[in-house]
């Protein structure tokens, strides 16, 4: 869902080399999505992180080139709508007034403990396979006399990207690389690159429609050909950049822009905030060399906070009971610093105030939804502005009060009745689950595994908790690995992983790891002397 890259050319590094740092974004658990890696040979140097699966390294360097990566959030799958021309479902009407027979794919399954075998039948148009043989519920979706087809690069095209990624690994240059990459298929992903020679550059890596019309974020009537495919081009295309006179290429995941006729790769981005923090401080030189790059990987100040203290900062509430309170969120730096108070009340007065705000506009019967979707927070800042249409027409300055008086009072009978005592870090935890041992009692409370942390959904050290009610804020989606390549010296370069190398109940690299990664060290992985044992020659390199 999310990530943070940049990279510095060597007029902004202190080294005179540029300076590549990268944090991708994804579910916190155990065992960890990556693994860290140092494969050598006479000839031959990958370092960095793997997933199971995966060939090489997806994010690193080898001795010569580097990479990392976000997500571009690019809408390359289409639905489309079609009109049924048989009565048995056999043929759909094509553009022109004709009609085609669908493609029909029958495939069996084994089910274990089941007698017989599992008939499948899958329908396939023009555009792609009917969801309504695949998805249970999927013909509910589309009028009587329709279906609904999904459209994807995946589905018409051979999928490169391992090939791709391997050619990558392989590069001895950032051209190299370059070309690697446009062998890249699917996820759409941003990449960002530099060499030891001293080039930077960044593009959007992947396979995405070019549509007659249209950005894809509708079901199109397929009947018409008004918005076909025209076919597959490169992402690529549409956006790259090259050694900028800024000298600073970054993102965090806000949206890519295009120009001219080139094919839209997103809607829209994430919300602002990360991207907004990460551009100020590149701005004002933050991250020109590893140990900055380090402070600005693990920064929790929320621009959202910061903003929306801004924006109430003439609001007072009724109650004085609550000026305290207000007198501390507004003396406070809007860092989601674990150890502080603030930013537990902040994030429950938000979640209270995005309840109030999404009932007043969706009504009460709306609740199980409100409760567990995502934030809102552009609805915030404009309850926050007092901008009656995000409050349902009702009383902004009131909605804001209440819900602040629902955060206090839950975090009173949570935390206790001294705000002064509260801590962040308390209910901002990091639990990092197996999906098999929760499954079961006894195996969940003797391998728990949690340790607290600071950051939110909107900070650069993401810290995205759990949603819901009440004052628990489990940290549940972050970055589960960090990494800062240095190209003046590729083995000084710096990792971390969270929360441990193995997967293994008994391993005690299981999560050797958990407090290193949330107190913001960070590890080498350096050459090996002859006969070492690698395990003990990670070195941790304590935070400055």
């Amino acid at each position: 869902l999310a990530s943070n890259a940049w990279v510095l050319s060597g007029a902004l590094a202190a080294s005179g080399r540029p300076l590549l740092a990268n944090d991708p974004h994804l579910q916190l658990g155990t065992p960890s999505v990556w693994h860290l890696v140092r494969l050598e040979a006479p000839g031959f140097l990958r370092v960095g992180a793997s997933a199971p699966g995966v060939p090489g390294i997806l994010l690193g360097h080898n001795g010569a080139v580097g990479w990392g990566m976000t997500t571009t959030g690019a809408d390359s799958f289409d639905l489309f709508v079609e009109k049924l021309a048989a009565e048995d479902g056999g043929a759909y009407a094509t553009p022109g007034g004709g009609s085609e027979a669908f493609r029909v794919e029958r495939h069996e399954f084994v089910v274990r403990g089941e007698p017989g075998r599992f008939q499948a039948r899958v329908r396939a148009s023009r555009n792609g396979p009917v969801l309504a043989d695949i998805l249970e519920g999927a013909g509910e979706a589309a009028p009587a006399g329709h279906v609904l087809v999904l459209a994807s690069p995946l589905l018409r095209a051979t999928n490169t990207t391992a090939d791709a990624l391997l050619a990558m690994n392989a590069a001895r240059d950032l051209d190299g690389a370059m070309a690697a990459a446009r062998g890249w298929g699917a996820p759409v992903q941003n990449l960002f690159a530099a060499d030891v020679a001293g080039d930077v550059a960044s593009t959007v890596v992947g396979l995405v429609p070019d549509r007659r019309a249209g950005d894809g974020g509708r079901p199109a009537p397929a009947w018409t050909g008004d918005h076909d495919w025209l076919g597959l081009v490169q992402a690529a295309d549409a956006h790259a950049q090259r050694n900028p006179a800024s000298g600073a290429l970054s993102n965090a995941n806000d949206r890519v822009a295009t120009a001219g006729r080139a094919p839209v790769l997103a809607r829209e981005g994430d919300a602002p905030y990360r991207g907004t923090r990460l551009r100020e401080e590149l701005a004002r030189g933050a991250s020109r060399d590893v140990a900055q790059a380090r402070v600005l990987q693990r920064d929790t100040l929320s621009v959202l906070a910061r903003d929306m203290l801004a924006a109430t900062a003439s609001w007072r509430p009724a109650d004085p009971a609550l000026g305290p309170h207000l007198a501390m969120l507004r003396a406070w730096a809007a860092r989601m610093d674990r150890a502080r108070p603030e930013p537990l009340l902040f994030n429950a007065w938000m979640r209270a105030l995005r309840r109030a705000s999404l009932a007043a506009l969706l009504g009460d019967d709306a609740g199980p939804r409100i409760a567990s979707g995502r934030e809102a927070p552009a609805a915030l800042l404009d309850v926050a502005r007092g901008d009656q249409d995000a409050c349902g027409g009702g009383d902004c300055a009131a909605m804001l009060e209440a819900a602040l008086r629902e955060a206090v009072d839950g975090l009173a009978a949570t935390h206790g009745r001294d705000a002064a005592s509260w801590r962040w870090g308390s209910a901002h935890v990091a639990r990092f689950e197996n999906p098999l041992w929760n499954a079961i009692p006894v195996l969940r409370a003797l391998l728990a595994l949690s340790v607290p942390t600071g950051g939110d959904n909107y900070t650069l050290d993401r810290g995205t908790p759990r949603h819901g009610h009440g004052s628990r804020f489990d940290h549940v989606h972050g970055a589960g690995r960090r990494m800062i390549l240095d190209f003046a010296d590729l083995d000084a370069s710096l990792f971390m992983i969270a929360p441990g190398q193995s997967g293994h109940a008994l391993s005690r690299h299981r999560a050797d790891l958990a407090r290193a990664w949330a107190d913001g060290e960070a590890m080498a992985i350096p050459r090996l002397p002859q006969g070492a044992r690698p395990h003990r020659h990670l070195a941790i390199v304590p935070r400055r």
